[in-house]
């Protein structure tokens, strides 16, 4: 429910874009699956409970983002920066025009060496509270 607003949070960050090489037009960082001819180093988020649950007030969800890099140094970066960004336990809430998001926390990744490509893959997650506009 609010992917959109956590890419173009994320996505908008030129420390970020930076560390991606991003350029207008694609800025590396991808829904489900990177684009046919991605060139490393990017970003697949996807939901992992799309919707998630509902209390009385706040809906959360959970996304999971992982960092493709041909360097453990460069995704470590790059994650270092995605936590800076979306790891909000004591910061204000993230600005959006479709929801209040109140909260993120990171709550979980892995490191895995992939032997066929020979890129590192960091994956790290972050769990939202959120009331839609």
């Amino acid at each position: 429910m609010i992917t959109n607003e956590i890419y173009s949070y994320v996505s908008s960050d030129e420390t970020l874009q930076t560390l991606l090489s991003g350029i207008v037009g694609d800025k590396k960082i991808y829904p489900s699956k990177a684009k046919e001819g991605a060139t490393v180093p990017y970003v697949i988020y996807k939901s992992i409970n799309s919707g998630g649950s509902v209390d009385e007030i706040l809906s959360d969800e959970t996304l999971q983002f992982n960092i493709i890099a041909s360097t453990y140094e460069i995704a470590t970066n790059i994650l270092k920066r995605l936590s800076v960004l979306l790891d909000l336990q004591d910061t204000k809430a993230i600005a959006s025009t479709g929801a209040y998001i109140y909260y993120s926390k990171q709550i979980g990744g892995y490191d895995q060496y992939e032997e066929d490509t020979r890129y590192h893959n960091r994956m790290v997650s972050f769990i939202f509270k959120f009331k839609m506009k």
